[in-house]
């Protein structure tokens, strides 16, 4: 998580030096982020990029000796670029595989078209310099890490990514923290996007919830409770017959009310995360900060015997 908060850079995490810096000395720029957030040096960071407009996402690359891996960082939204991404919500196509081991079995069905189109982008732009990481460094796997936006558009990297040999052979995988909706139902759990993606879902956290299928779901709910609006919350709408898509591979929730005392539970988010339920931190337990505290605090649990599967 620290490398995908790491993403925001000095804008985005600058308020947070006095809670998660390691000099003594205030954060100046976004290399100073990256390098306190991670551990890394500046030698190891290959490429930050700001973001160059819509379906291009800020993101950096940098390589993590201590782990052995190559990492690709996205950031969420933070530019009115990124917000055009995320309203960019229909369900386009998506070809996917089913299994590992099996290219042709392909799984046909949609994904989130901003972040697909912004995932598309930045396979081709990140091609080369992370096939040439990955040279440089033969032992390392690669990681795909993204918080919010990025992790939807990290989410769909990784399967675009992972059917391509040089990286699938590096053991690719996909971490997205506060993962929004971005795939439908036999995507998301395919055998194939389970062994590649891990998803994280903190406490009420609305965005892991929210696709256009379910705003649209939740306004009707609204206006069923309404009598004026009883005639009309019987019509339909364009998104009635809309798939809904979720947050995909091994979905991990941390300190869920439903599943206390437990501190963190895999879940089906079909089961679990189908419909937009409102609570008072639903937007608070979004941001990038409480997901660094949440994972330090199940540190904490695991240093007591509790297991960190994340």
């Amino acid at each position: 998580m620290r490398y995908a908060a790491a993403a925001y850079g000095l804008i985005g995490m600058g308020n947070c030096w006095s809670r998660y810096g390691k000099g003594q000395v205030p954060w100046m720029c976004d290399e100073d982020v990256i390098q306190d957030l991670t551990g890394s040096n500046r030698s190891d960071i290959i490429c930050i990029n700001p973001g160059e407009g819509i379906y291009q996402p800020a993101h950096f690359v940098a390589i993590d000796h201590k782990d052995k891996e190559v990492i690709v960082a996205i950031r969420g939204t933070m530019s009115i670029q990124d917000v055009l991404v995320d309203l960019v919500c229909q369900n386009e196509n998506f070809t996917s595989v089913l299994e590992d081991e099996e290219d042709e079995m392909v799984v046909e069905g949609k994904a989130h078209e901003g972040f697909l189109k912004s995932a598309q982008r930045l396979a081709g732009k990140l091609h080369e310099p992370v096939v040439e990481a990955l040279s440089n460094n033969p032992e390392y796997r690669l990681v795909v890490v993204g918080h919010s936006l990025g992790a939807g558009v990290a989410t769909l990297l990784t399967l675009l990514w992972a059917r391509i040999p040089v990286f699938r052979a590096r053991d690719i995988h996909g971490y997205s923290y506060a993962s929004p909706c971005c795939v439908c139902e036999s995507i998301s759990q395919a055998p194939f996007t389970r062994r590649h993606v891990t998803s994280v879902v903190f406490g009420d956290d609305l965005v892991s919830r929210l696709s256009l299928a379910t705003f649209r779901e939740l306004q009707r709910d609204i206006a069923n409770i309404s009598i004026k609006n009883n005639e009309s919350s019987n019509q339909t709408t364009d998104a009635d017959d809309e798939e809904k898509l979720y947050c995909a591979g091994k979905v991990w929730w941390l300190e869920s009310n439903e599943y206390k005392p437990h501190p963190i539970v895999e879940i089906d988010p079909v089961e679990d995360l189908h419909h937009i339920e409102l609570f008072s931190d639903m937007l608070t337990t979004h941001l990038p900060w409480a997901y660094l505290d949440a994972l330090e605090k199940l540190d904490t649990h695991s240093d007591s015997g509790t297991e960190n599967p994340i």
